[in-house]
């Protein structure tokens, strides 16, 4: 499946930009698929994203893991980084 921006919500609202922010997502999908290349790239788009930037942390609920994943932006591509699993 695709990443869905209907259930991915920032929870921190910081006002040092350069601050991390930290996410949440909620999907159907296994881990498999949220952490192939590109699927969380449209939240990380200049125009139009939501806002995801480098050492970001998302909070990510999939249909077989809940993890934390820290960000990795790289000229809009994104790649997430399993820093912490729950079983």
């Amino acid at each position: 499946m695709a990443f869905s921006a209907n259930t991915f919500i920032r929870l921190s609202a910081q006002a040092n930009s350069d601050a991390a922010a930290v996410f949440v997502y909620r999907t159907a999908d296994n881990e498999a698929a949220v952490t192939a290349a590109d699927y969380f790239n449209p939240a990380a788009q200049v125009t139009g994203g939501l806002g995801l930037k480098n050492l970001d942390v998302i909070l990510v609920q999939a249909s077989d893991v809940t993890a934390f994943y820290e960000v990795t932006v790289t000229a809009g591509v994104v790649a997430i980084n399993l820093t912490s699993a729950f079983s």
